[in-house]
């Protein structure tokens, strides 16, 4: 089915059908019956006829989406050079019939589908006990109710798997007065609960009946009463507002706050504002969640004296997580404010008093540490053991397990020193994969403390931890394997996680790493990387890294020039970066050259840097070769040369991103794939922009990505596959890219090979116009021309999305982050005490 098609079954709602009356269950059902008749003869021209909207009686909605989905085609027709087609502005208007009849037709399968299920409807109308027919009855009430519209379907997650949604082709015109009788029996005729929630909807939208507020709350209620399906953040929401609008009672005003919350915690959209009106109300919980907000900053602008205002109200009601709260804030004096430990205590013991276990952990804290108390570890311990021990059901803490464990390890003078005990304690910890119970543990395995050595158990527990970016125990595994403890000795393995502790900026590690990559010692001499790694060291304070790299930078060593200049750049002294730079491009070094050509070139010398790239990109540099290649191209562009020279250009460009693809470099790959496209170069070979395209998606670079999602889209030199442009117009959108953003909203807007979800796809568009790439600065001027509020419409949205920021890459699906938007509140881990 074509995307025009798809588009024109995006926009067919809610035509002029003549006012009907039901009043009958015998009409009901006759009506249905001649529907169903008038499918089985396959008469669709005269439907589709009457569902289709002239452009003159578009809404502005209509004509918004218009031109989204317009200026989204002729981007992707220009990816792929894809000819021009008409307007789909043009694709949406009345046609004769015979154009009709040619354009559209309907899939047999999809066909005997709709009509399986409206002769499954008819069934409900018999005497009989089974759901089966009714449900068949309420998913054909939707169609007829609002043309498929996903928005009033939520009932749906109550179908069985026997029936299925038919996506795509709108087999019969939208009639609300007849899908809203249809509802209407199910519901008070056949009282059957997953028709009570649309019933209501219909009561509170006026679709297909007049609009009545406490209609749809009555019915609102009664669904909620009976346990169908998920709850509903939406029906809470309504509630919530209609009674907060009608009360006159104090239980009245405490019903609609429940409500609210109740949809705020299953990630209502405006889940904020419900919080904002909750904490206004007085009620405790939503003052500490508003607080937390306030205090994390990623949903409004952070806002720490509200936030604590907030947490106090919360806590003065006797709210345990505030007091808890406000204990931590006042013990570690975060956020600037000043400390103070008896404050600390005062809302810590009141949180403890209520069975709060992290405010335990931290009473427990200050003991351990003398923390406005006298050092007490006895005492620390009572406040620790009953967290750790855990209840019945209930496993102890980890944290206050590790917590003890390093009390009963570092207390040798007391009668609490007890390291038998204390391994017993980081088991317990490690065991529920807590990192710094699993290096603990497994340093005492390795030097025997409180355990008999084994060095075999030791290195499967630093493993553990090591995966979770632990550094001392990747710098622990180094060491076995570099000694040989319990392993035959292995020097490359000793280097690979002596690396993972230096990335991880673990000092020790980064020197031994640093002297292995400068000498070649166990891997492949590195010069370049290893000086680096001393610039890090030598930036950290370390006098010896610096006496070293200065050494060998004044013997004429290029890499520890080169590696100077990124010294004295951290230290903000350009003229010394300078010195060092000029030192290291006179050895023709070519880090060097590529970053003083970057600075040319900044500074407009493309002469300059242009023979700094070509000299470092002659010696094999890889980011010599793209840089030089796209300035090459852009000097064609620019038309600064002309005719045989702006040829020979080109194939300059050309042959340089060429030879950087080759090298293995993912970026050069997707510019390669822009050359052949576009001919600049060479001729114009799709065939080949998709291979590079492809290349480098697969290696997830984000522009590729979005590149090789058209080319499936269009079956461009790849066999047309929806499902898998889809794929990758997620993946790129996931990564933050604005062209992958607004076509995965196109694709949710009309379908493409997803469950058509219009607030999914505006949501992703939006996102990418809030962000104004060039294509959405177009879009904003059209629409401005409908008075359309964008900013208003990205206020909407960007509380949801704003959470995942473009660096998360949107790690969960959309659909999780739009219905579970809900801020999640989150003790982060406790940090080590000071005895630690």
């Amino acid at each position: 089915m074509s995307i025009f098609n798809k588009v024109k079954d995006f926009f067919e709602k809610n035509p002029l059908n003549p006012a009907k009356k039901y009043e009958s269950v015998n009409s009901l059902k006759n009506e249905l019956q001649k529907r169903l008749m008038t499918l089985r003869t396959g008469n669709f021209t005269t439907m589709l006829q009457e569902i289709m909207i002239p452009q003159q009686n578009q809404t502005p909605e209509q004509q918004k989406a218009v031109l989204i989905v317009n200026s989204t085609y002729k981007h992707w027709a220009s990816d792929y050079k894809i000819p021009a087609q008409q307007d789909i502005t043009q694709d949406i208007t009345p046609q004769p019939e015979t154009t009709v009849q040619q354009e559209i037709s309907y899939p047999q399968k999809e066909i005997d589908e709709f009509i399986r299920i409206a002769d499954a409807a008819l069934a409900a109308f018999e005497d009989n006990t089974f759901d089966e027919p009714l449900v068949a009855l309420c998913l054909v009430a939707a169609w007829f109710l609002d043309g498929l519209r996903t928005e009033t379907h939520e009932f749906l997650y109550a179908l069985p798997n026997t029936f299925r949604r038919i996506i795509g082709i709108p087999l019969i015109p939208s009639d609300p007065l007849f899908g809203f009788a249809l509802f209407r029996y199910a519901a008070e005729e056949r009282s059957f609960p997953p028709a009570y929630y649309t019933l209501g909807q219909c009561y509170y939208k006026g679709l297909g009946t007049t609009q009545n507020l406490p209609k749809a709350v009555e019915w609102f209620e009664l669904f909620l009463q009976h346990d169908n399906g998920k709850p509903n953040s939406r029906i809470y929401a309504v509630l919530g507002q209609y009674y907060l609008e009608h009360a006159n009672t104090p239980p009245e005003k405490e019903k609609a706050v429940a409500y609210l919350l109740q949809a705020a915690e299953l990630g209502h959209p405006d889940f904020f504002r419900f919080y904002s009106i909750a904490a206004n109300e007085g009620n405790a919980l939503a003052q500490y969640i508003l607080g937390c907000i306030n205090e994390d900053g990623g949903i409004v602008p952070s806002d720490i004296e509200t936030a604590i205002r907030l947490f106090h109200q919360s806590a003065e009601q006797g709210y345990a997580d505030a007091q808890c709260r406000l204990g931590i804030i006042y013990l570690t004096g975060a956020h600037g404010i000043e400390a103070d430990s008896q404050v600390a205590l005062q809302w810590l013991r009141l949180a403890f008093e209520q069975g709060d276990e992290p405010a335990a952990y931290w009473l427990g804290v200050c003991y351990a540490d003398g923390e406005g108390v006298q050092k007490n570890t006895a005492e620390a311990l009572r406040y620790l053991l009953p967290s750790a021990q855990g209840t019945s059901g209930k496993i102890g803490s980890k944290e206050s397990q590790y917590l003890i464990a390093q009390i009963l390890l570092n207390e040798k003078n007391t009668q609490e020193y007890n390291p038998a005990e204390a391994v017993k304690w980081l088991r317990q910890s490690a065991q529920q994969a807590y990192t710094s119970a699993q290096t603990r543990l497994g340093i005492c395995l390795l030097e025997g403390i409180g355990v008999k050595p084994d060095p075999q158990e030791a290195r499967q527990v630093l493993r553990k931890a090591a995966k979770n970016n632990d550094a001392v125990a990747a710098y622990r595994l180094g060491e076995i394997y570099i000694e040989g403890n319990g392993v035959p000795a292995n020097r490359k393995e000793a280097y690979k996680w002596y690396k993972q502790a230096s990335d991880l900026g673990y000092v020790p590690a980064q020197q031994i790493v640093a002297d292995a990559l400068i000498n070649g010692k166990s891997t492949k001499k590195n010069e370049t990387e290893g000086y680096q790694l001393l610039v890090s060291l030598a930036l950290w304070g370390d006098e010896e890294a610096l006496l070293l790299l200065r050494a060998a930078a004044g013997t004429g060593n290029a890499a520890a020039q080169f590696a100077m200049s990124l010294y004295y750049e951290h230290k903000d002294s350009p003229e010394e970066v300078r010195v060092w730079l000029d030192k290291a491009v006179a050895n023709e070094f070519p880090a060097a050259q590529c970053r003083l050509g970057l600075f040319f070139r900044n500074n407009g010398d493309d002469d300059n840097a242009a023979s700094l790239f070509a000299a470092a990109a002659i010696q094999g540099d890889v980011d010599a070769m793209i840089l030089l290649s796209l300035l090459l191209e852009e000097w064609g562009i620019k038309e600064k040369v002309r005719g045989q020279e702006r040829e020979r250009c080109d194939k300059e460009a050309f042959e340089w991103m060429k030879q950087a693809a080759a090298a293995g470099s993912i970026r050069a790959n997707y510019f390669l794939g822009n050359f052949y496209r576009d001919a600049t170069g060479t001729e114009a070979n799709r065939s080949a922009a998709t291979q590079h395209f492809r290349i480098a998606a697969e290696c997830g670079d984000d522009d590729a990505l979005d590149r090789v999602g058209t080319a499936y889209l269009y079956g461009c030199d790849v066999p047309a596959d929806e499902a898998a442009a889809f794929r990758y117009y997620e993946a790129a959108a996931h990564q933050g890219n604005l062209k992958g953003m607004n076509h995965l909203g196109i694709c949710y807007l009309l379908g493409i090979s997803c469950v058509q979800n219009s607030e999914l796809g505006w949501c992703w568009i939006f996102y990418a116009l809030r962000n104004a790439g060039p294509m959405q600065k177009v879009l904003l001027r059209h629409l401005a021309e409908f008075n359309i509020d964008i900013e208003k419409l990205i206020r909407e949205h960007e509380r949801d999305l704003a959470r995942r920021p473009a660096a998360e890459k949107f790690g969960d699906t959309l659909n999780d982050v739009f219905q579970n938007s809900t801020p999640k509140i989150l003790r982060a881990e406790p940090p080590s005490p000071k005895l630690l």
